[in-house]
């Protein structure tokens, strides 16, 4: 039910709206929907729902933007650059078709039921969508950048552990000090049946202090995707494996568990460090990718497609999300840890896949 306060809000603002000088003509005060949205969406014909999150810019009664949505269905994701406009409390879009000259039609239409709530109807023809979604308006914190370091080859993931932060690359490991500087790398060999000595890296890293884990996607013929998740020493010694039935897009270790990202039932997956499972909770994001803990008991995750840093609470609920430092056109975020007081954040920085990345040491508030 829309609140009487925001609708006496929203009536003033259209009485008193800006007046144009030279004509003594009144205009309607648009509203300003500028921010990171996020909410669910349901298709009951199709019996379909999901997730989305939209970002929103607006410069007078006109508005751009980036939409990404995922079917917990079809678990299909789609990103989509959009455009608009706004008048009052009523927000309507379509496809920026300048942009990405796209082959089908998305149209949106929805309504301010207070100042942090949208709620209406979109169509997407590409999937046959038409749904009804409620999302609300994402707390925005912040960033500051304290420093970054180049590091060739392209990272694959990082973690921090016992003050050092580690560094997955396609070629090796490094590790590196919070200063920050590299001081050390490391050559990882394993076994697979009857292959000896593959040098490995792993696209995800978490860590207990002492060790570390990382995974080896796996698959079975015309089966299901799952990882092998692999214990190692600092020294490059593989201690442990296990496998968890889900192909994981992060790793974090929480004190006492380990948590995998598993973007195929939208949420991270709780194991004990024998592969146990014990439990999991929403993760709402539609492009989720690597992830972290913190003592706070929230996880933390990087947008693929959006680019941004999401807090996340052991309820599932997003509670704040933060722009990262931007890049290159096109760079894709590969990696978040946390040292205890910063944050750390990888991309890739060149436009030569592989070449090089860029880590990032960040204040977040």
């Amino acid at each position: 039910m829309v609140s009487r306060s925001f609708l006496l809000i929203a009536a003033i603002l259209f009485l008193t709206s800006c007046k144009d000088d030279s004509t003594g003509n009144f205009q309607t005060l648009a509203l300003d929907f500028t921010g990171v949205w996020q909410g669910g969406y349901t298709d009951t014909v199709r019996n379909d729902s999901g997730t989305f999150v939209v970002e929103i810019s607006q410069n007078k009664d006109a508005v751009r933007g980036e939409l990404v949505m995922k079917s917990f269905t079809s678990n299909k994701t789609a990103d989509l650059f959009i455009k608009g406009t706004v008048s009052g409390t009523h927000l309507a879009v379509s496809l920026d078709s300048a942009s990405i000259p796209y082959r089908f039609e998305f149209i949106l239409q929805a309504s301010l039921t207070d100042s942090q709530h949208l709620s209406g109807n979109f169509r997407y023809f590409a999937d046959s969508l038409n749904a009804v979604f409620r999302i609300r308006k994402l707390h925005k914190g912040n960033i500051t950048v304290i420093d970054s370091i180049d590091i060739k080859p392209s990272v694959r993931s990082i973690t921090c552990s016992a003050g050092q932060l580690w560094v997955s690359t396609l070629d090796n490991y490094f590790i590196l000090t919070t200063q920050p500087a590299i001081v050390d790398s490391l050559i990882v060999l394993i076994d697979i049946g009857s292959v000896t000595d593959l040098r490995w890296t792993s696209g995800t890293l978490a860590s207990n202090g002492t060790v570390l884990w990382g995974d080896l996607p796996s698959s079975i013929s015309n089966g299901p995707d799952f990882s092998h998740i692999l214990k190692f020493s600092k020294q490059g010694v593989v201690l442990k494996t296990f496998d968890i039935p889900h192909r994981t897009n992060g790793l974090a270790f929480d004190g006492r568990n380990l948590w995998s990202l598993n973007v195929f039932q939208n949420t991270a997956d709780c194991f004990d460090t024998t592969g146990v499972f014990t439990g999991r909770i929403p993760i709402r994001v539609p492009d989720a990718i690597h992830l972290e803990h913190t003592p706070d008991s929230c996880f933390w995750c990087l947008g693929w497609y959006l680019k941004e840093l999401y807090k996340v609470g052991i309820d599932g609920n997003i509670r704040s999300v933060y722009d990262l430092p931007k890049g290159i056109l096109n760079y894709y975020p590969v990696g978040i840890a946390f040292d205890g007081t910063h944050f750390w954040y990888s991309r890739e920085n060149s436009t030569v896949a592989g070449y090089g990345s860029i880590i990032y040491k960040l204040l977040v508030v």
